[in-house]
This record gives C-alpha cells, structure tokens and sequence, in this order.
C-alpha cells in the first residue's frame, strides 16, 4: 500500500518551498491505479516545475515515470 510520496524544493536557507499541485487525476481499478499531475514551486529565485505519473498493479511494482 502507498501512502505518500513527498517531494521537498529547498532554497539556500533550507526553507521549504510550498508545491501548488494541478492537472490532477486518479483512475482507480480494481486491480490498478494510475495518478497523473503537474506541480510547481515558484519563490524568490526558485521556479522548479515537474510533471509526474505514478502506476501501480496488482503484481505488486509501483513505477513513476
């Protein structure tokens, strides 16, 4: 079972930068998930952008792409 997944954007203080997820979309099977969505964390100098799909099956391996 997965539960989380967390990504931290740090800038040079080591302050955490906030994420605002979008394009978010969950197809949940049965046997399956797969979970797409886009982020950006923008702040002073950082403009870190990343779009990621998460798959999961009943085999067992969850992969990312």
């Amino acid at each position: 079972m997965l539960r989380r997944i967390y990504v931290a954007v740090r800038d040079h203080n080591w302050t955490t930068i906030p994420a605002r997820l979008f394009h978010l979309h969950v197809d949940e099977r049965p046997d399956s998930f797969r979970l797409t969505f886009e982020a950006e964390r923008v702040q002073n100098e950082i403009d870190f952008y990343w779009r990621a799909e998460i798959n999961g099956d009943a085999q067992g391996p969850v992969t990312e792409n």
